[in-house]
């Protein structure tokens, strides 16, 4: 089958740096820190996880022009941020290690520290095009940040962030490079790329009113779907007709003049029928289609004649498996085809010497090398 391709102008498009500013009147009140090169290569260094003492930071520095999108009783309601403050001054930051007294390190924590307070004293982060939700375990399963620690803490331990950062740009069929900004950094000894920190106001939103919409090369609204593709919601049913229309007019009145040709995009309807726009991504198969078909959107894209359509999870779907139960599991067991423990003892075994035997203890330390205890598997 045809493949989509995916360039770098089309991918560019879809950094929260690009779209936020010019759209952040309709989307959640976000911050942006430019992220500078010793910065990328710490959170890219294959090393330990070393995070900044506690210390106090001034509650100034950062503000924007945006729209505050907070939860009130399950409605997101919008109000004007604060114009730019002065940075926040020196707060004494510590780190655990001498190797990273880093100071563009050092300045990070401090500006993360004042946008968080800017922010009301809870965010959730996110690089350029994915936020570290795969890494929220760490944090008892949630992504708020409520100090730097909270934010490093997530972005050191996410694979999402580590693809943003090392493979993202590799996806795209021009080598995802623009050989004049290359060119430029070079001579500069800047990074060829404009890496950024997007800290997010701390929301808490209904899982059922979160959407996943493809816009076409046309400008339609190809199709939109749940952005949760594991639970029946039966009031979604009844008002199908009013929420597709709500999205096919903020498309049409809002974005069309702001959006790339093609892209997928995340929306939140409030109780108000108010639509606000979380996130973009790019039209490509890299992008998870939810309850569509990758074929399937192709195909109503190249005919003029498919009407939009908002699918919903049925009420006899039953439950899947969420991909979330993976995060946070040894690398072993992931890899393992269809997480078996059987070919995880197995893969083990080989590894202590492939005679078949009990692997409970290692020789020389005499430390458990693998627990079957309760049903969970550890590797050491």
């Amino acid at each position: 089958r045809q493949k989509l391709a995916l360039v770098h102008a089309e991918l560019d498009a879809c950094s929260i740096h690009k779209w936020q500013p010019p759209l952040r009147r309709v989307t959640i009140k976000t911050l942006l820190i430019p992220l500078l090169p010793s910065v990328v290569a710490y959170l890219t260094a294959d090393e330990a996880l070393f995070l900044p003492d506690d210390s106090e930071s001034d509650d100034s520095g950062f503000g924007d022009a945006d729209i505050a999108a907070h939860s009130s009783g399950g409605r997101v309601e919008c109000e004007a941020g604060s114009p730019d403050e002065a940075a926040a001054e020196d707060a004494g930051l510590h780190v655990g290690s001498a190797l990273h007294a880093d100071p563009q390190l050092r300045t990070l924590c401090l500006d993360v520290d004042a946008a968080i307070q800017k922010l009301g004293g809870a965010a959730f982060p996110k690089l350029n095009w994915s936020a570290p939700t795969d890494a929220s375990w760490v944090l008892g399963g949630s992504s708020k940040c409520t100090s730097a620690r909270d934010v490093l803490l997530l972005l050191k331990s996410s694979d999402r962030v580590a693809h943003d950062l090392t493979e993202a740009r590799k996806l795209c069929a021009d080598g995802g490079v623009n050989a004049q900004d290359e060119t430029r950094a070079a001579a500069g000894g800047a990074q060829p790329y404009a890496w950024t920190l997007a800290l997010r106001k701390w929301c808490e939103l209904q899982p059922s009113a979160e959407f996943r919409c493809f816009r076409g090369s046309d400008g339609r609204l190809l199709a939109a779907c749940q952005r949760d593709r594991y639970s029946h919601y039966a009031h979604l049913a009844e008002r199908r007709e009013a929420l597709l229309q709500a999205l096919e007019a903020f498309q049409l009145e809002v974005l069309a003049s702001t959006l790339p040709e093609k892209v997928v995009w995340d929306a939140y309807i409030d109780a108000q029928q108010r639509v606000h726009l979380l996130d973009l991504a790019p039209f490509h198969e890299s992008t998870d289609p939810l309850l569509f078909e990758w074929a399937e959107l192709r195909a109503a894209d190249s005919s003029a004649r498919t009407a939009s359509e908002l699918r919903l999870v049925a009420e006899d779907g039953g439950i899947g498996p969420t991909t979330r139960i993976y995060h946070g599991l040894p690398y072993e067991m992931r890899d393992t085809e269809g997480g078996r423990l059987e070919e995880l003892l197995a893969a083990a075994r080989a590894a202590a010497g492939g005679d078949g035997r009990s692997v409970g203890v290692a020789e020389e330390t005499k430390e458990p090398l693998l627990s079957t205890g309760g049903g969970t598997a550890d590797v050491e």
